[in-house]
């Protein structure tokens, strides 16, 4: 029982230290969204873990630089998943583009 013990108290202070770093990580994200918010930007999802950040949002304008992340084709459209960091969080977009080589004849 005391081996036992010992493994829950330990797991608990492993949850403690996790809470802290998720909540530290929240406080982040939140002044990264205002500023995003002031600049124009829409916010669609965000995803908060320890120690790391996702924020999604709609394609921004010109003042916002991005470097592909990834590259799809989906029917006649070419898109690109745009990422960059603002505030120390992971900020990412879609960007749809027609492309002439993919056009469907019909």
């Amino acid at each position: 029982m005391k081996v036992l013990k010992g493994i829950q108290e330990a797991i608990e202070l492993r949850l403690q230290r996790q809470s802290v770093a998720v909540l530290e990580t929240a406080r982040k994200v939140a002044k990264c969204v205002t500023y995003l918010h002031v600049h124009g930007c829409t916010v669609q999802q965000v995803v908060i873990r320890p120690d790391y950040a996702v924020i999604d949002i709609d394609q921004p304008s010109e003042w916002l630089k991005g470097s592909i992340a990834v590259r799809r084709v989906r029917g006649d459209q070419r898109e690109l998943q745009m990422v960059t960091k603002v505030l120390d969080c992971q900020v990412q977009w879609i960007v749809r583009e027609a492309h002439p080589l993919l056009r469907r004849e019909g």
